[in-house]
């Protein structure tokens, strides 16, 4: 009794239906008019085309997952079907004009004519057409330093997820939240790291073939974009460390609390996983998305943000208004076995969805409760995910920490990896066994604390709404980043 459809990002729009079978096949090309893609598939991983008002599939999305963040900042209609023979509906007037409209969690359409997607597009606003105005990235200089410690987390010298960190350390430090909200210790490798390292003699062929390489990027096709972009990738994984810099790593790691890889072997993987993170300026979704924007991809600088590996027993992202309904009297979040990966990556199958009521101003100013009184969560889908990842020993994770992030009317979450230094076991998700299912008292425990921790966090940063990740360990919870949420 869950309904046809769960809207992932809510908007009524006008265009022309275009049946794929891999959205992936698309996501490169420049519509000339604004399209209704129905994608037979759907990854998850993959970018909105130029044009494109709307995708529909069958595949199951997480409301959460990052491509639906990007959606959602957009301003692009994103739903799952259940019903294919429904969705096949719509499939089947490929070519014509339709208006598709959301109301509630249902969608529905009907013909429409050409005047009509002029009239709700704009005569002006041609799909595939230049941005108005381009977006341009902040020009960010390397700070002289490999590493900065937390006070140095500042605008200018680290990304949004870093700042943020340094935020939620003040606030715990300061009382505005909770000491049972548990944040991991973390360093940072700033903006321009990666260029620096690249102008160091020791790496003169690396940057030599990598300038060669950038100017050869072929955008012309899906097939030569990827190739290109992939020898750009390789390309950056071969750089080495300039002397003095892993040693000035391990120094701001202790300082900070992390233990540092113990073994040379050990060491290799830490800086393969970094490098791979700086690689990640070259994943295809990011270039599509920088160019299909109008940001320069050359302006792009990557800070790394850096944190020991919590080994979840589950893991959650809450945006603290709910971006389905955009109530921001509710809170929404989803709820995956193991690590957040299996989510915000978009694995096949649905997390456990949930929203709760928000305590009222009255009860806020009260100091009774983050929650309605007496509320309790409200399940919306329970997990079909088959998969579930953890990493059973100490390690750490290298978080992407872009200044193509969180931009004013660009959302660039999910365009850039996190890589751990160690790779994640994969195994299979039991949820019928799980107590998450099976133990409804439980349930209700794990997600009020999530709530809990989200209006706590949502409190502590002015009331914005927040879009939070973290995890749960031995019933105690972890906040691994915080960004505003769009």
């Amino acid at each position: 009794d869950m309904g046809a459809w769960q809207i992932i990002s809510p908007k009524s729009v006008v265009g022309y239906v275009m049946h794929v079978d891999d959205l992936h096949k698309v996501m490169n090309d420049v519509f000339d008019r604004p399209t209704v893609v129905v994608a037979d598939k759907v990854g998850g991983d993959e970018e909105f085309p130029a044009g494109a008002v709307a995708v529909l599939t069958a595949c199951s999305v997480d409301v959460l997952s990052h491509t639906a963040v990007r959606a959602r900042n957009g301003g692009a209609l994103f739903a799952t079907c259940y019903e294919p023979e429904l969705l096949a509906q719509l499939a089947a007037m490929d070519g014509a004009a339709a208006a598709v409209d959301v109301a509630g969690d249902s969608v529905s359409w009907r013909a429409a004519d050409a005047a009509a997607v002029a009239a709700a597009n704009g005569a002006d606003d041609a799909a595939g057409a230049p941005p108005a105005a381009k977006l341009a990235l902040e020009k960010v200089p390397f700070c002289g330093s490999y590493t900065v410690p937390l006070s140095r987390f500042d605008k200018g010298v680290v990304g949004a997820k870093a700042r943020n960190t340094k935020a939620l350390n003040e606030s715990l430090g300061g009382g505005k939240i909770p000491s049972w909200i548990k944040l991991p210790k973390s360093m940072v490798i700033p903006f321009g790291t990666m260029e620096h390292v690249m102008d160091d003699p020791a790496n003169a062929a690396t940057k030599a073939k990598m300038q060669t390489l950038e100017s050869a990027v072929d955008d012309s096709s899906e097939q030569a974009l990827e190739a290109s972009l992939r020898a750009c990738r390789e390309c950056v994984q071969t750089l080495v460390p300039p002397a003095g810099c892993m040693d000035a790593i391990q120094a701001e790691m202790l300082a900070a609390g992390i233990a540092p890889p113990e073994s040379p072997e050990r060491w290799e993987m830490a800086w393969r996983a970094l490098t791979k993170v700086w690689a990640s300026k070259w994943n295809d979704r990011a270039f599509v998305s920088l160019r299909n924007v109008g940001i320069d991809h050359a302006d792009l600088r990557m800070s790394v943000l850096v944190q020991p590996v919590v080994d979840a027993d589950y893991a959650f992202v809450i945006h603290t208004a709910n971006p389905s309904t955009g109530d921001a009297t509710e809170l929404y979040a989803e709820v995956v076995a193991g690590l957040g990966e299996v989510l915000v990556g978009n694995y096949p199958g649905r997390a456990l969805s949930f929203a709760m009521k928000k305590a009222t101003p009255a009860e806020a100013a009260a100091g009774t409760a983050h929650v309605a009184l007496g509320a309790l969560p409200k399940v919306l889908g329970f997990p079909s995910k088959s998969v579930a990842l953890r990493i059973p020993r100490s390690t750490l994770i290298f978080r992407s920490d872009s200044n193509g992030e969180d931009l004013e009317g660009y959302a660039g979450a999910g365009l850039y990896e996190s890589v751990p230094m160690d790779a994640e076991d994969e195994s299979f998700a039991d949820y019928a066994a799980d107590p998450l299912v099976r133990d409804e008292r439980f349930r209700d425990e794990i997600l009020l604390a999530i709530t809990e921790c989200g209006v706590a966090i949502e409190a502590a940063l002015g009331g914005v709404p927040q879009d939070i990740e973290g995890v749960v360990k031995d019933g105690e919870i972890y906040v691994v980043q915080t960004r505003p949420q769009v």
